[in-house]
């Protein structure tokens, strides 16, 4: 259940991917672009600092409204 979890979680960021490559990017009416990049995060099913960590997230991006959110390093534990 675990692999199938895992698995749908990459598929969905893929298609997430692909599809905000097919929108332009555009400075807004300031001539500013904001983004924010999450390194790192390590989420792992159960464990509740990745729900701490899935929460800061979402308060960071509410606070900051980006115009492109980048994801990099390690996003998931294994073994």
């Amino acid at each position: 259940m675990k692999q199938f979890a895992l698995t749908l979680c990459m598929v969905l960021l893929s298609v997430m991917f692909c599809r905000a490559q097919i929108k332009p990017l555009k400075f807004d009416k300031n001539g500013e672009f904001k983004i924010v990049q999450f390194t790192d995060v390590h989420f792992q099913y159960g464990n509740p600092a990745s729900d701490i960590a899935l929460k800061r997230i979402n308060e960071v991006l509410d606070a900051e409204h980006p115009d492109l959110v980048v994801f990099t390093g390690d996003v998931v534990y294994a073994k």
